[in-house]
């Protein structure tokens, strides 16, 4: 496993997606934007490149 992939799985932890009963304050705010966040760890993180690399 990559240190991407830990990241990755680190952020959706912190995020709690699955979490139903987080439907108040900003887990709402973070629900409503699932696909845009989804969509910068998948496609945006990714290609972001080490500093002092």
């Amino acid at each position: 496993m990559t240190s991407l992939n830990k990241l990755q799985i680190l952020l959706r932890d912190l995020f709690q997606f699955d979490l139903s009963d987080l439907d108040f304050g900003i887990y709402r705010l973070l629900r409503l934007k699932k696909d845009e966040i989804e969509a910068f760890l998948t496609e945006q993180l990714p290609q972001v490149k080490h500093r002092g690399s």
